[in-house]
């Protein structure tokens, strides 16, 4: 016998979206998990503290992804999914810098700390940007999906606050 699954709490700015007070550890859609990867949960989780914090207006949010969106379909984006949450990032990266929150030379510099701290992490630790720096423990390394195809991930935004 399956047990249930357990029901955890979301926050008062999810609710409003989906009009529940608990989801499932995991959210699906058309049953393939909403999120195929940490780095998209977190993207997704960067995009509403902008718009929930006033960083920037729903309607500038949605005209940033939607222009994202258009453009990748420009460039031939097959558009069946699977690339959404990188236009997600490609409107994060525009709508910080378009704020100021961070130039395009500093982008690209966070990128290539984060990508050498890949490089240097072995498979299975977690990535720390202080590895960028450390002596890698192996040999240079090739990352591999699931279906053991040769990938590296693609560099990802890093957006820091001052408190």
């Amino acid at each position: 016998m399956t047990p249930e699954p357990v029901k955890t709490p979301v926050p008062a700015v999810v609710v409003d979206d989906c009009a529940t007070d608990q989801v499932t550890p995991l959210l699906r859609d058309e049953g393939r998990p909403l999120f195929n990867d940490s780095w998209e949960v977190e993207a997704f989780a960067m995009g509403r503290i902008l718009v929930e914090e006033g960083t920037v207006s729903r309607s500038e949010w949605y005209d940033t992804i939607g222009a994202a969106i258009k453009a990748a379909q420009e460039r031939g984006d097959p558009d069946n999914g699977d690339t959404y949450y990188q236009h997600w990032m490609a409107a994060l990266e525009r709508v910080c810098m378009d704020k100021g929150l961070f130039d395009e030379p500093t982008l690209h510099e966070t990128q290539a700390v984060w990508m050498k701290a890949v490089a240097n992490t072995p498979h299975g630790v977690p990535i720390r940007i202080e590895n960028a720096t450390a002596v890698p423990v192996a040999p240079a390394h090739r990352h591999h999906d699931a279906e053991g195809h040769a990938v590296d991930p693609a560099p990802l935004a890093v957006v820091t606050r001052e408190g």
